[in-house]
């Protein structure tokens, strides 16, 4: 959409992105007219288009739009959802993560029975096979790598983190499986403790073991014996 609509007007990305851009281009789509309504002036660099090549890429901005739109709905509909049927587990992660979550374990009340080791490696089942089966590095996490605690967090940080994180949503599901209080302001306060004491007690990654350079040095065969020394006895 910015490729082909930048042609023609590339400064509209400066004032708008993503589902406002498209909804601009699909709505008004004239250089001037999109100027006018954002109430600013200014010459631009792009190239003229025919009118044929700009209702094609009008019609692009309000498939773009259509599907923005959708997405909004879907999002509000599993927050409405997760808020009901999870609401410790969407407070503690977010709606979005809480369903995939839910969806990989095969349902809440499976989710709540998984210990914290599996819920941490949900949607990382390849790479954990890949492990059992040719001895490669084990994940140290799976989907809930997408939380802000785990990716924002330095490499040798995110598999203690992801551990803590794993614990927390193992209760969060237990609570909300079993129709408990909402406790989850309280697991997102304890979390945020642990993850300043992991940030504190690992603040540089580990040392790497060092490798002896050159090449190996090999014995021959009989070297180091007693000259005269018979090899059978």
């Amino acid at each position: 959409m910015h490729e082909w609509y930048g042609v023609y007007f590339p400064e509209l990305g400066d004032f708008a992105v993503d589902a406002e851009y498209a909804r601009l281009v699909s709505e008004l789509g004239d250089r001037q007219a999109i100027m006018d309504h954002l109430g600013v002036s200014l010459e631009s660099v792009g190239t003229d288009l025919v009118e044929r090549d700009l209702e094609v890429i009008r019609g692009l901005g309000g498939t773009l739009s259509e599907l923005y739109r959708r997405k909004e709905a879907l999002d509000a509909y599993i927050l409405e959802g997760m808020d009901r049927v999870a609401p410790n587990l969407s407070a503690l992660l977010n709606p979005n993560l809480a369903a995939r979550l839910i969806s990989l374990a095969g349902g809440l009340q499976r989710l709540a029975k998984l210990p914290s080791s599996t819920v941490q490696l949900l949607g990382a089942e390849k790479a954990l096979f890949l492990h059992l089966r040719s001895g490669k590095r084990p994940p140290k996490h799976g989907v809930i790598f997408q939380h802000p605690w785990v990716n924002r967090s330095p490499y040798w940080q995110r598999g203690k983190v992801a551990r803590s994180l794993g614990g927390k949503i193992s209760i969060a599901a237990k609570v909300d499986a079993y129709r408990g209080e909402f406790i989850a302001d309280v697991l997102k306060e304890q979390m945020e403790r642990r993850v300043a004491e992991i940030k504190e007690k690992y603040p540089d990654p580990p040392r790497r073991e060092q490798r002896p350079q050159g090449r190996p040095q090999y014995q021959r065969h009989g070297q180091g014996r007693k000259q005269g020394q018979n090899r059978w006895r």
